[in-house]
């Protein structure tokens, strides 16, 4: 089975909404500061072409927006490119919604496995269909079932900023907790450009405080290689194993038994909430002590109200999508990526300029 060919004439880039396409035609109309088509291209991530195509199309498009109502329905509407093996996709969506009612853990890494084995069932070469996790990523987008939504229970899910505040409100400061997981390439220099075939090895960092900043706990390291345990015990942070490196939930369940639990309890009887990410398929379960709450964080995406207008179309109402960042991506998983890089560096550099040995 071959692959599906590109449509001839195809923009490169992301595709545009009617919102999008809307302020583009206003700013490159705008009288007193009229935006070029290059620069618009470079602001929204396409081509010219397609923002020639946009100008040449715009009213048709106000046309089309002049309504709100019919603008409202539109607004987040991205055309997707279909699947190219949705036979595959349909199969693999069937075995996921299997899976949950069973309420068995589905993984990233387990959807990837089924779908290169689904993939070889069909008879479709793995020449053609890779199963990447940015395969994984658009498959999940499309499907709408993000691995966060396969979860054993809703009860401790936040839907907006204003609840998650308002549970806590009713904890001390002190013993309010976030955790966060992220990868590290740990013996790749910054910079460096991987040769032909080459791959970075990985492990995953699990980070954890409390919301006034005293508070650390102790860095968890999650990788492949399983050691011997005279070295695991010698080792500075805390170390667990998992095929891929990856914080899957038996992972997350020893690192809050073994690393949270006793970090907490060693210091306080008080009432103690962990935020963690609702998205992650390795944070579902029911990991709750007693006088230890776990609760997700809400979704990183809110609408608000914003208003649109033009010579030819009046003010219309939108929903626009903004973001906010997670508490431990704020500045503080940067810095210790940046230190320890910095730290590889050094280290790389006194090694170099070391006297060799004859």
């Amino acid at each position: 089975m071959g692959p599906s060919k590109r449509k001839r004439g195809a923009g490169s880039g992301p595709r545009l909404n009617d919102v999008q396409r809307l302020e583009i035609i206003q700013r490159h109309r705008s009288v007193s500061a009229p935006v070029s088509l290059r620069q618009l291209a470079r602001n929204f991530g396409v081509d010219e072409k397609t923002i020639r195509r946009v100008v040449a199309a715009s009213a048709d498009i106000e046309a089309r927006v002049s309504s709100s109502a019919v603008l409202q329905n539109r607004v987040n509407v991205h055309r997707r490119p279909a699947p190219r093996f949705p036979q595959l996709e349909k199969a693999l969506a069937a075995w996921i919604d299997a899976r949950e009612r069973a309420r068995v853990e589905i993984s990233p890494s387990i959807v990837i496995d089924k779908a290169k084995l689904v993939a070889r069932e069909m008879g479709i070469s793995p020449e053609y269909f890779k199963a990447s996790w940015g395969w994984y990523d658009k498959f999940s987008k499309r499907k709408k079932e993000e691995m966060g939504i396969f979860a054993t229970g809703n009860g401790n899910k936040t839907q907006s900023l204003q609840e998650l505040h308002r549970i806590m409100g009713a904890y001390d400061p002190e013993w309010v907790f976030s955790v966060e997981e992220s990868s590290l390439f740990y013996d790749a220099l910054p910079f460096a450009v991987l040769g032909e075939g080459e791959r970075r090895n990985r492990v995953t960092l699990v980070l954890s405080c409390n919301s006034t900043g005293r508070l650390t706990l102790p860095i968890c390291m999650v990788g492949r290689e399983k050691w011997p345990m005279e070295v695991s015990s010698n080792f500075p942070v805390k170390y667990l194993t998992q095929d891929r490196a990856w914080l899957d939930r038996p992972t997350f369940g020893s690192w809050y038994s073994t690393v949270f639990v006793p970090f907490v309890r060693d210091r306080t009887s008080k009432q103690v909430i962990l935020l963690v990410d609702g998205e992650r398929p390795g944070h579902q379960g029911d990991f709750e002590d007693d006088g230890i709450r776990l609760v997700f964080l809400p979704p990183p995406v809110k609408s608000t109200k914003v208003a649109f207008g033009s010579a030819n179309a009046k003010a219309l109402n939108v929903d626009v999508k903004t973001w906010w960042s997670r508490p431990l991506q704020m500045g503080v998983v940067a810095a210790l990526k940046a230190e320890y890089k910095y730290l590889l560096v050094q280290s790389a550099l006194s090694y170099h300029n070391s006297p060799q040995e004859v």
